[in-house]
């Protein structure tokens, strides 16, 4: 049985011979994607459910620090052995979620900063389905600045909100009024594990082994993550990037220098009536 670090491997036909071993031998096939066990990820996926938004209309994600974990080895800067930059290291786990949120997803753009290595800057555009309709959805991920960290979900009837990292709760902001609702569930589920993620996924792998059922993200779902970022990557183009643009130029010659609220709480029930 094997839980692997996510993403599961660095691409499709990798994830697929991991996916048939997987089958041959009836082995737990699992990818340690944390976020999932955040009790805002699934009350979030139950408030999409509800329809308590309406029709979503779009989603933004930004997530950005500056810089990251400092590896021993060097295998981070090299496509070959990380499978990507930030993309990989930081977007896998919102990909995961978004897969997991709105099903399936089409990528409609994608621009980077790798110059031929990896990129620490991305931006891409995703289409999802929302009961026929499209929602579409921007993500910015960084590794050189701090971004503001959050998942936004806009809808008919109001935005839901949950700050990366905010593993209890979702904020609510119902359309044309000035309050802030912030709704969690009745009682966290954390099981034995408390509000150790990594703990409730190492107990849901051992879960899966004993029970045979599915752990909470399988091979499956791992390579369709792969699969969508695999698909990022081959449709890439430049990202914007204007003080490097503007510095060859000038090194070039061709331009000259510049000129020196109110808000309640709650849970779920309460704001469901049930």
């Amino acid at each position: 049985h094997v839980l692997c670090e996510k993403p599961l491997a660095t691409s499709v036909q990798e994830c697929e011979t991991m996916l048939e071993a997987s089958r041959s031998t009836g082995a737990v096939l699992a990818v340690g994607y944390y976020t999932r066990f955040f009790s805002s990820t699934n009350l979030l996926k139950r408030l999409l459910e509800t329809r308590l938004l309406g029709t979503i209309s779009s989603f933004e994600y930004e997530f950005g620090t500056e810089g990251g974990w400092a590896p021993l080895s060097g295998y981070n800067l090299t496509r070959q052995t990380a499978g990507g930059g930030v993309l990989v290291v930081s977007g896998s786990h919102f990909i995961d979620r978004m897969l997991y949120l709105f099903g399936p997803t089409r990528i409609l753009s994608y621009k980077d900063d790798a110059h031929g290595g990896v990129e620490a800057n991305c931006v891409a555009a995703f289409d999802c389905q929302d009961s026929g309709n499209s929602v579409e959805g921007h993500v910015t991920l960084s590794k050189t600045h701090r971004l503001s960290n959050k998942l936004r979900i806009v809808g008919a009837n109001g935005t839901f909100e949950v700050a990366e990292g905010q593993s209890e709760s979702v904020a609510y902001y119902p359309r044309d009024s000035d309050l802030r609702h912030e709704i969690s569930f009745t009682s966290p589920i954390t099981g034995s594990a408390g509000d150790d993620h990594f703990k409730m996924e190492i107990e849901d792998f051992i879960r899966a082994i004993r029970t045979g059922g599915k752990p909470m993200v399988n091979g499956q779902e791992g390579t369709e993550s792969v699969a969508l970022i695999e698909e990022c990557y081959s449709i890439a183009q430049p990202i914007d990037e204007p003080w490097v643009d503007q510095s060859l130029k000038l090194i070039m010659g061709s331009i000259p220098p510049l000129d020196k609220s109110v808000g309640t709480r709650g849970t779920i029930q309460e704001f469901l009536g049930n």
